[in-house]
């Protein structure tokens, strides 16, 4: 939650206003630190591999993750072909 919370209260206020660039970038970019905040996790962890001390939830909450930024970039894709298809380019 402490990391979570002011991606989503700055992607919110981009989304208000417009800046749908700006909202994506912060939530691919916190996905992104957070999965870098696991692999340094597992360094320190002193009875071996974190990924072993993993309960069902946590994987699950992980496996979503990975599934709704997999949404969200083919969204992205999606809307970058709609655009160069509009415009031309």
């Amino acid at each position: 939650m402490s990391t979570s919370l002011p991606e989503l209260v700055t992607s919110l206020a981009a989304v208000r206003r417009g800046a749908l660039t700006l909202a994506v970038g912060g939530i691919i970019g916190g996905n992104t630190f957070d999965t870098l905040l696991v692999a340094f996790s597992d360094l320190a962890y002193q009875e071996g591999s974190i990924y072993h001390a993993t309960t069902n939830q946590q994987v699950y909450l992980i496996a979503l993750t990975m599934l709704l930024n997999g949404i969200l970039l083919l969204g992205l894709l999606r809307r970058e072909e709609h655009w160069h298809r509009q415009y031309r380019v």
